[in-house]
């Protein structure tokens, strides 16, 4: 026998055995493993599904993990404090650096009861070339690292790539894009993704004490949402325009200076929505508020017209310029400066 062998005494080995057996037996044809793309699948539409485990060390964990992921060394695992935090209800997800200590992890741990599958591949590390691509890393998702409190977040690889923003039972993984000298964004994007629409729409009619008559937001990216929020509470809706149609004789307009457009922009309002709205009570609605001047623009728009705004709202708020006007929101988003830190 072998240093690294187990010695299980005889009276014992019986036990042993059978688990084991029952264990190979129930070996599925994925062999209790996710690929990095399913793991990110499930982290955007079920995250309270699965609990991330990372078994690597302190360091290996501090230096970049996945977000989320709580660290706990393989070799600590089987103390008592270990395994209370340990979920029974949910799939634990081992990770470690290329699979191969996160499978004899979720074997232990599958033997003790709990549901537990690896991440293949582990985390990865940078591809060589001629060798393929498959952890975490090798498919550049993001990851966070440990640090001091007000310290400037980073990733392992330099600024911060991208921040994880939930919206009721629904995650996403946000990529952060610079839209300004200097200023960086969590970029949302409503339009396609029914869920998030869907979970944005319903937390914003719960915080809602003031009902409409009619919705009005501007086009494009916020129409889903307020197709969704329409839907919802049972009114109609009508869409600001950001271009004038020759169709819309007698529009009336008012101009925007939003962050993430290059130059200033108007809103038009058709005359047709205009009498819609007439002496209405109305939720405008915008996908994302970061300074107020499209939600400014859209409540000009609708007090030309006779209508009454009960509520402002927005999917997203963005940065903290927006707080003086009284707005809804389902989420905050920070900014971010060019060299990575929040503001």
């Amino acid at each position: 026998m072998t240093d690294g062998a187990m010695n299980v005494v005889a009276e014992d080995r019986g036990a042993v055995l059978r688990a084991c057996q029952t264990f190979l037996a129930r070996v599925p044809a994925n062999l209790n493993y996710l690929t990095p793309p399913e793991l990110l699948r499930i982290l955007q539409t079920d995250p309270d599904s699965v609990y991330l485990l990372d078994n690597r060390t302190p360091e290996a964990y501090a230096s970049g993990h996945i977000p989320g992921a709580k660290n706990v060394w393989m070799k600590d695992l089987l103390s008592e404090e270990a395994l209370a935090q340990l979920p029974a209800d949910r799939t634990i997800v081992v990770c470690c650096w290329v699979g191969h200590t996160a499978s004899q992890v979720l074997t232990v741990l599958q033997l003790l009861g709990y549901d537990a599958v690896g991440l293949k591949y582990g985390m990865g590390e940078p591809a060589k070339k001629g060798e393929p691509r498959g952890g975490w890393l090798d498919y550049g998702y993001p990851t966070e690292q440990d640090q001091p409190v007000g310290s400037t977040p980073r990733f392992a690889d330099g600024p911060r790539q991208s921040h994880t923003v939930t919206v009721g039972k629904v995650t996403r993984v946000l990529p952060i894009r610079t839209v300004a000298p200097g200023v960086r964004i969590a970029y949302v994007q409503l339009p396609g993704d029914v869920e998030l629409c869907a979970a944005a729409a319903q937390a914003l009619a719960d915080q809602a004490d003031v009902p409409c008559e009619v919705i009005a937001a501007p086009e494009s990216k916020a129409v889903p949402l307020a197709h969704e929020l329409a839907r919802l509470v049972g009114k109609p809706y009508i869409v600001l325009r950001k271009s004038l149609k020759p169709y819309m004789t007698g529009a009336i307009s008012e101009r925007v200076s939003a962050l993430t457009s290059a130059t200033p922009e108007r809103l038009w309002l058709d005359p047709l929505d205009a009498e819609r709205v007439r002496g209405k009570r109305v939720w405008v609605v915008d996908d994302v508020i970061t300074t107020g001047s499209t939600m400014r623009a859209a409540e000009a728009l609708m007090t030309r017209s006779g209508a009454t705004v009960s509520h402002r709202m927005a999917a997203f708020g963005e940065g903290t310029e927006f707080d003086d006007v009284d707005v809804i929101v389902a989420a905050r988003l920070p900014l971010f400066e060019a060299a990575g830190s929040t503001t």
